[in-house]
């Protein structure tokens, strides 16, 4: 009998992990993207207050696809998720904080219309 084409477990398995690696390296492309996009922005307002978390996590994206490269799916996704949970930690933290021109930081305080604190 002819071999119909039916695929075996180990086929199934090298494809799926390809298709995971290539979603792996499409999401770890477009965070690098659009990290880079929000960076230059800043960098044309002159805000250089979010350089210090730009830089080193566009370097540990750097070495999640070099750990991708290398076929170590598992540490390149830990370090995407860490970078991501940093980013995002970061962000909420820091959003009401602006640096002062003398160095220390200032608590910026936005009053709203007693109408839109339940909207």
């Amino acid at each position: 009998m002819e071999d119909l084409g039916h695929k075996t477990d180990a086929d199934v398995d090298f494809i799926a992990s390809r298709f995971k690696s290539r979603r792996l390296l499409q999401v770890i492309v477009a965070t690098m993207i659009g990290l880079a996009i929000s960076g230059a922005i800043n960098l044309i307002e002159g805000d250089w207050t979010n350089l210090n978390v730009h830089m080193p996590a566009q370097l540990a994206l750097l070495c999640a696809l070099w750990a991708l490269r290398n076929a170590r799916f598992e540490l390149a996704n830990a370090v995407l998720l860490v970078t991501a949970t940093v980013l995002s930690s970061e962000r909420m933290v820091f959003s009401k904080l602006r640096v002062s021109a003398a160095g220390s930081f200032v608590v910026r305080t936005k009053k709203l219309p007693h109408a839109q604190l339940f909207c």
